[in-house]
């Protein structure tokens, strides 16, 4: 099934170590598509694996299992999404504000400092 494979390539690509921005292939299938913020994305996420105990299907366990071990290595970062009223942008542009201020101060001074040593 060409969607269980594009799926399998997505974790695949999620579980890579040591490329940093690595292409994720979440266009490949509708599957991948929809699943992108459950995989990758700001989400908690949870997978039910159905393996048989039947001798015949155990290649199908087998293959199973390791799907599901890859998918757990997933690592994502879950982040709280805040919604921010009008106060809280207020007293975040004041402390860049602030900021900007104090860092226009420190230019100004190491300018003086360098004239003074005859640098500039």
């Amino acid at each position: 099934n060409k969607s269980l494979s594009a799926l399998g390539n997505v974790i695949t690509a999620l579980t890579k170590k040591g490329k940093a921005k690595a292409h994720i292939p979440y266009r490949d299938s509708k599957l991948t598509y929809l699943l992108r913020d459950a995989l990758g994305g700001n989400c908690i996420t949870s997978l039910i694996l159905a393996a048989s105990p039947a001798a015949y299907n155990s290649l199908e366990t087998l293959s199973t299992l390791r799907f599901g071990h890859r998918a757990k290595q997933i690592q994502s970062k879950v982040s709280q999404n805040k919604n921010l009223s009008a106060e809280d942008f207020r007293n975040l542009w004041m402390l860049a504000k602030e900021k900007a201020e104090r860092q226009s101060r420190e230019i100004a001074e190491l300018r003086i400092a360098l004239e003074r040593a005859g640098l500039n």
